[in-house]
């Protein structure tokens, strides 16, 4: 059956602006709601609200690696005119999706009252509403599972344009309504039910949206085909194996910093890491993005147009992660003291400015994983993810013994750095094979001291004169050094890489001109 609402691709540049104007905006949501949340719940319960993130993460490794497989299988499908026989398949995961949804909220419940005894430290926190918050959040989590499942399809087809409607929509729902839950109750009972009810309009949506895009036969009928399977399943299987390898090295620090800390630490750390998690969502934006277009690229067999298409967008994507990183590597104590609070920022600008440099070399390596998940090599960061997961606990556990927190961000930085030097060059010498030393010495280099030289310099140049310190020269020096790496950054991204862009650019405000006129 063809996809109805699918003619054709979308390019990889237009869903990586389409991916990145959705996660601007629910970023744009979350800068504005975080403070609201913070003086309203204090700061344990805001803890208890990021712990949603990391529970969320662990959960989502749970799907057998069916969600990035089925994005694959419909991307190359599409390409080469075979997505009709990808009905099979398709049913079969949406089968296994909601069977499993059922058993995880079973299984999250089950176990909400002993975690919530036996992991966390409260101080403030009602010990019974920590337990029921923690029940409440098990019941939203496994509610959102399927929608997993329907953006993979979205992916697959490329239709990153209806995707990230749908995630403004619901992800706008979910900040403004909490906010609003909260004025009104100014309790984090009620705030939770919200998410829940938020959940179960998010994964009625998606699903209505995706039959309208991709037309399922059976509807609302559980169906397992074993042919479907057996061509993805070593695929998929070694996806999970990444997946849960990823979650146990992503979520480790702050798995041990809410079982070794204070619920006030978590919170600490949880508004430091929720501050740079923007960069996730733009890294995410621009994965999601290349992945079914460098799949096709390699079922194509042009490695070259690949290798190409590859060290074009790094350029882009360190480009554009590098302002916000940078920004909070040098500038982070003055965004939190007037975003926040100064006495939030005095606990979370440190290991904020540790998990800045953790992220931009996580960003360095963003694009080189990409590309083997989607030349169907996904045994390389499987192996890279294999050798630094126990290391890395184990760096977390001393760390946060001698530094707190500050001690779970540097293991972060000291992992990514691991990531850079072992993924990178494996993946450039077995799939593109091509030489690390061009891109180290064109890429990351050169975006690595513009960064370190526009923010690191107009920080310095702030604070010479004594009579200025404070905010407001801290403020000027960020627009400065802003301003200074935008301009300098385009001119390293090259003249087709700015033509590119600019075109786009111009041709999504034509397009909206013209609507706006019509």
């Amino acid at each position: 059956m063809t996809p109805t609402l699918s003619q054709r691709p979308i390019s990889a540049i237009l869903n990586i602006f389409s991916n990145m104007a959705g996660g601007f905006w629910v970023a744009l949501l979350t800068l504005i709601i975080t403070p609201i949340q913070i003086n309203i719940l204090g700061m344990e319960s805001y803890g208890l609200v990021g712990f949603i993130v990391t529970l969320q993460a662990i959960c989502n490794v749970l799907d057998f690696g069916l969600s990035t497989t089925l994005t694959r299988e419909l991307a190359i499908g599409y390409a080469s005119g075979t997505h009709e026989k990808k009905q099979d398949l398709i049913e079969t995961v949406s089968s296994i999706y909601w069977v499993w949804a059922f058993i995880l909220g079973i299984i999250l419940l089950v176990i909400a009252k002993p975690l919530s005894r036996f992991w966390f430290h409260p101080v403030e926190l009602d010990p019974k509403a920590l337990i029921f918050g923690v029940q409440i959040i098990s019941i939203s989590l496994a509610l959102r599972w399927p929608v997993a499942f329907y953006s993979s399809i979205f992916a697959g087809l490329q239709r990153m344009d209806l995707l990230n409607l749908l995630k403004v929509a619901t992800n706008s729902l979910r900040l403004i309504g909490g906010i609003v839950v909260l004025l009104l109750y100014r309790d984090l009972v009620a705030f939770l039910w919200w998410i829940v009810m938020n959940a179960v309009l998010e994964v009625l949506t998606y699903r209505g949206v995706c039959q309208k895009v991709y037309p399922m036969r059976k509807n609302w009928q559980l169906t397992i085909s074993w042919t479907a399977l057996q061509p993805i399943w070593r695929y998929a299987l070694k996806m999970n194996m990444i997946a849960i390898l990823t979650v146990f090295v992503v979520q480790a620090d702050r798995l041990l910093v809410s079982k070794l800390l204070s619920m006030k630490a978590l919170g600490y750390y949880s508004l430091a890491y929720s501050t740079i998690s923007s960069v996730s969502l733009i890294l995410v934006a621009i994965s999601s993005a290349l992945l079914p277009s460098f799949s096709v690229s390699h079922h194509a067999d042009a490695i070259v147009i690949l290798a190409n298409r590859y060290f074009k967008f790094s350029k882009m994507t360190l480009f554009i992660t590098g302002g916000i990183i940078f920004s909070f590597m040098f500038f982070g104590e003055s965004i939190l003291s007037i975003w926040v609070n100064p006495a939030a920022s005095a606990g979370a600008w440190q290991p904020l400015a540790w998990l800045a440099i953790g992220f931009w070399l996580n960003a360095s390596c963003s694009n080189a994983y990409t590309i083997a998940i989607s030349c169907g090599r996904p045994d390389i960061p499987l192996r890279v993810s294999l050798l630094s997961a126990v290391p890395y606990f184990l760096t977390i556990f001393f760390l946060i013994q001698f530094y707190s927190v500050n001690g779970a961000a540097i293991a972060w930085m000291i992992l990514n750095l691991f990531y850079l030097v072992s993924l990178v060059p494996f993946v450039h010498w077995q799939v593109l094979k091509i030489s690390s030393l061009m891109w180290v010495f064109e890429i990351f280099i050169p975006y690595s001291l513009l960064g370190i030289v526009s923010f690191g310099l107009l920080k310095w140049m702030a604070h010479i004169d004594q009579s200025f310190i404070g905010f407001s020269s801290d403020l000027i020096a960020l627009i400065v050094a802003i301003l200074l790496y935008g301009i300098l950054g385009l001119l390293f991204l090259g003249k087709d890489i700015r033509r590119t862009m600019e075109g786009l650019i111009v041709g999504k405000l034509k397009i909206f001109w013209n609507r706006a006129l019509s």
